[in-house]
């Protein structure tokens, strides 16, 4: 190789360490990593919290006095599996939200800034 070719090497790298599309993509692929790590953490405290709130339905319902039966304890029971699947629901309504244009997200956005300027 020549010095020319060299030089023309060398400039190619640099242009390439300095091309904004490379830098996006390499911006882009820090942040999908880090919004994976978040999803992660996000679904495993969701997953503790159903299984607390499962537990504590468990032992509400069964732990009544004697005479109680099935049937009243199916109440105390639907309550907090209702809070279960509201829990799960939480996750996948808001990327629904995010990833959501137009009216719809307008919607759902309006209701949440009414909802936090309440005093």
């Amino acid at each position: 190789m020549t010095d020319e070719d060299l030089e023309n090497q060398e400039r190619e790298v640099a242009t390439r360490a300095l091309n904004p599309v490379d830098q996006e993509d390499l911006h882009f692929t820090e942040n999908r990593n880090r919004a994976d790590k978040l999803i992660k953490l996000a679904w495993s405290i969701e997953i503790v919290l159903v299984s607390v709130g499962l537990s504590i339905a468990f032992a509400q319902a069964f732990s009544g006095s004697e005479g109680s039966g099935v049937l009243q304890a199916l109440p105390v029971f639907g309550v907090f599996v209702v809070l279960a699947a509201v829990e799960l629901a939480k996750i996948p309504a808001a990327t629904v939200v995010f990833h959501a244009r137009g009216l719809a997200r307008t919607l759902a956005l309006a209701k949440q800034r009414k909802l936090s300027q309440r005093p």
